[in-house]
């Protein structure tokens, strides 16, 4: 297993989609803030619908409405929604009766390279792109009708991809120059979450590499995440670790500490 990545070529996307409660408003750097819908409402919108097809056979009903605030849609008229998208494609422009129910997701994607700034510095550069779905309920398909006119891009959530942002990023205090970026995947062995430090221990699945385990600092800027299978990543906090869990873990390595960057069960 290679456990150490070159800074010329660490690169790290990550997609995470979980179910929270709404915040006040999102927004976007282009347009004002728009408010979440009112939970439990009516409302008829205009706008474009789309399809994605998962891995277990199902379908997600996405729409964008003329403003840009996106929903995710289901209900017993899910089926008669596919059916006027079938024959309509992407060109599309639906008017909809929906009633959302207070939730959204959040589908974040996020891409962090290690380059050299202009005083030749290996620099963090993290770039982070959320969209907000509020969750609704079809509750009528009023029209429907095939429109070429492309629709307007997704409100982007910047307070989430600032807060992505910021957590990606370690502190120049936090990580002493020159440090190395390593991953290592492999089974929990030990972990210490009362006290001061929280600290984990990763034993190496794979036993012919040199690096036998690695012990890592858990700090506030530690992303975790849940990713089994096919099912969506759940965001998590350090009490959901345990010994036994496998995991991925990313991590930064200089001459006094390994501080975790983002640790993913794959495994409980």
């Amino acid at each position: 297993m290679k456990t150490t990545i070159s800074f010329f070529c660490f690169i790290l996307i990550s997609s995470l989609l979980c179910p929270v409660q709404p915040a006040a408003a999102e927004n976007n750097t282009k347009q004002p803030a728009v408010a979440a819908p009112a939970k439990d409402v009516q409302i008829q919108v205009s706008g474009k619908v789309s399809v994605e097809k998962m891995q277990n056979n199902k379908d997600r009903i996405w729409f964008t409405d003329l403003q840009g605030k996106s929903y995710r849609l289901s209900g017993e008229l899910s089926g008669e929604l596919k059916d006027k998208f079938a024959k309509l494609g992407e060109n599309n422009l639906f008017s909809l009766k929906i009633t959302p129910d207070g939730k959204y997701s959040l589908s974040c994607e996020k891409t962090q390279t290690y380059v050299f700034n202009d005083k030749n510095e290996k620099t963090l550069q993290v770039d982070a792109k959320c969209i907000r779905a509020y969750f609704a309920r079809i509750d009528a398909v009023v029209s429907a009708k095939r429109s070429d006119k492309p629709g307007p891009e997704p409100i982007r959530d910047t307070t989430e991809e600032h807060n992505l942002i910021v957590s990606a990023t370690p502190h120049k205090s936090a990580i002493i120059n020159p440090f190395t970026i390593g991953e290592i995947y492999g089974k929990i062995s030990e972990i210490t979450l009362n006290s001061a430090f929280k600290t984990l221990t990763v034993t190496n699945r794979d036993s012919s590499d040199a690096l036998k385990k690695i012990s890592v600092i858990i700090t506030q800027n530690t992303r975790i995440v849940k990713k089994i299978g096919a099912a969506e990543p759940i965001i998590l906090l350090p009490n959901a670790l345990s010994v036994g869990q496998e995991v991925t873990v990313a991590y930064a390595r200089d001459e006094l500490k390994n501080e975790a960057l983002f640790i993913t069960i794959t495994k409980e």
